[in-house]
C-alpha cells in the first residue's frame, strides 16, 4: 500500500472515516502504470503536437510587483 497525505483542515471524525474508507479500498487505486495492465498506454499517454517544420516563439517576460516576486522567489528556493 503506498503512503497518502490526508490534510490537516479534517475533522478528526472525517479523518478516520477517509483513512478506514482508503485502507478497505486499497486495491481499487491505480499507483502505476503496472498496476493498470489491460490499458493500453495510447489511452494514458500525453503528448504535444508540434511541428518540426515552425519556429517556437518565446512568451515575453512577465512584469510582477514586488510582493509577487517575493512569493515566487520565497517558492522557487524552498
Amino acid at each position: 500500500m503506498m503512503p497518502s497525505r490526508i490534510g490537516n483542515s479534517l475533522s478528526q471524525e472525517l479523518r478516520s472515516d477517509l483513512v478506514a474508507f482508503l485502507c478497505l479500498n486499497f486495491d481499487v487505486f491505480a499507483w502505476s502504470y503496472n498496476d493498470m495492465p489491460d490499458i493500453s498506454p495510447d489511452m494514458i499517454s500525453h503528448w504535444l503536437s508540434i511541428n518540426p517544420t515552425i519556429r517556437p516563439i518565446q512568451q515575453k517576460h512577465r512584469a510582477y510587483d514586488l510582493e509577487r516576486y517575493e512569493a515566487m522567489r520565497r517558492r522557487w528556493i524552498n
